[in-house]
């Protein structure tokens, strides 16, 4: 069973690469089944069950995200910027982009700038530190959307921790973005190996 899981999710990791180089392509079902070697049908399944979306919610939030990017550092119109996410109009654009980031394009676009004269003003805001960490046990929970209402999941995830034990002195949260998480987590369970008596 281990086995096929893995394959699984080496599997539907293909089909996520192969969207992400390929978003402004057309990503239907079956396309996406081909890549998985996988039938439509068999492959929808697999993969709402791998990654708790349907392939084309993965689509669109990498298009999104893709969106962010243009918004922030490629001087695209919010227009030109739909189109390119693969949004007939600007207007479908901004609901969507508003429901994932919790603003509308033109905002968060702004923001960036009021983020780079804060970052000018204070160097220390956003201190980035890389470091090596010992061997972990990690509980996760799912949360989509703004990142500023993941407040919400944290104290879920903090509960379920004191209630179940996992909360010890030790215990240190640590965010990270879907995509990161899901490849750290493909990694850990990749060196784990079945137990036998």
């Amino acid at each position: 069973m281990a086995k096929t899981t893995g394959s699984y999710a080496a599997r539907i990791q293909r089909v996520v690469d192969y969207a992400a180089e390929h978003l402004d392509e057309t990503l239907d079902l079956e396309a996406m089944a081909r890549v998985a070697h996988l039938s439509p049908y068999h492959f929808h399944r697999i993969y709402r069950g791998v990654l708790g979306e349907t392939a084309g919610d993965t689509v669109r939030r990498l298009r999104l995200y893709r969106s962010a990017i243009d918004l922030l550092d490629r001087g695209l119109s919010v227009e030109r910027v739909a189109r390119r996410a693969g949004y007939a109009s600007q207007a479908a654009f901004t609901r969507a982009f508003q429901d994932e980031y919790g603003d509308p394009p033109a905002r968060y676009r702004g923001a960036r700038e009021k983020a780079v004269l804060e970052i000018a003003a204070n160097p220390n805001l956003y201190r980035v530190e890389i470091s090596v960490l010992r061997r972990l046990r990690v509980a996760a929970i799912h949360q989509l959307g703004d990142y500023q209402l993941a407040s919400k999941a944290f104290e879920r995830l903090m509960t379920f921790a004191a209630t179940t034990g996992l909360l010890a002195s030790d215990t240190q949260p640590y965010t990270y973005d879907r995509d990161t998480l899901i490849k750290l987590l493909d990694e850990a369970l990749a060196g784990t190996r079945p137990r036998t008596r």
